[in-house]
């Protein structure tokens, strides 16, 4: 069945294994590029071959996932669609002989941009750490710098063929229920082919979506990030963008400035009231 729907893509890789002593035959399937090839080395092949060396030894599937594959995430499935998701978000497959299910064995492993100071905000000092485009890497990033076990992260999974990932990021007994349940109901109701950029999301899930002003806060920097999850508000990341969206927001908050943050608060609070007059005027 997979062979049938990457018949055309070369970069599908599938390898058939067989375990001579155990007299078992297995078929390992991954993307190239994706898949980290020596993880699946060191942790998958290696361990089977090793296995498989003892005499009178036999091997199935729940042996594998509990005792062979040394990678942190192994989960079992038989539906084919989460099969397919788990390749494509490069993970790797092993079906064995005889069973309907398979092992779904987290190698991910492509090239990722190195984590670099924001471009469009920068600050004279302070945190010099931007957002990049995966999306595990920015969850860390703000993991980092709110060390809580309040900090919460739910993941969706929205549009029909780039099946993007989103995370909704929010500090439980700060944030308002009501605003949690309300951007994930939205975003849930999101129905279209694909998302290429955070801007389609905010703009499918914003109260007025004529309005020329915005609605949700885009931003690339991890401390104002942090602060405005303190203060009680919803962080949307979208997977494969090096900005996050913060909702709900304000007019005043789009004229605060990163450098606010590392300004004792008299100098900070006389800044903001000098840009506030001056948007005015």
């Amino acid at each position: 069945m997979l062979e049938q729907i990457f018949l055309n893509s070369d970069d599908f890789i599938y390898r058939d294994i067989y375990l001579e002593n155990s007299n078992t035959s297995s078929l390992l399937v991954c993307i190239d590029g994706m898949a980290e090839r020596d993880l699946i080395g060191e942790h998958i092949l290696s361990p089977l071959q090793v296995e498989d060396n003892k005499e009178n030894n036999r091997i199935d599937l729940k042996k594998i996932k509990e005792k062979l594959v040394t990678t942190l995430e192994v989960k079992i499935s038989g539906n084919f669609n989460q099969l397919e998701r788990s390749l494509l978000s490069g993970n790797t497959l092993l079906f064995i002989e005889g069973y309907k299910q398979a092992l779904m064995i987290g190698t991910t492993g492509w090239e990722t941009r190195n984590i670099e100071s924001p471009a469009s905000e920068e600050t004279i000092g302070g945190f010099c750490e931007g957002f990049v485009e995966s999306i595990k890497t920015n969850i860390s990033l703000i993991r980092k710098r709110a060390k809580t076990s309040k900090l919460a992260v739910e993941l969706l999974e929205v549009s029909r063929k780039t099946r993007t990932n989103i995370a909704l990021v929010y500090l439980k007994g700060v944030i308002n229920q009501e605003l949690v349940d309300e951007v994930k109901a939205r975003i849930k109701s999101i129905d279209t082919d694909g998302i290429v950029g955070s801007a389609q999301i905010e703009q499918l899930i914003e109260n007025h979506k004529w309005s020329i002003f915005p609605q949700i806060l885009a931003t690339e920097r991890v401390d104002k990030t942090v602060c405005s999850i303190l203060e009680g508000r919803i962080t949307i990341i979208v997977d494969g963008i090096p900005f996050v969206l913060i909702a709900p927001v304000t007019f005043t908050i789009f004229l605060n400035s990163p450098n606010d943050y590392y300004e004792r608060s008299i100098t900070s609070s006389a800044m903001r009231i000098i840009r506030y007059i001056s948007n005015l005027a």
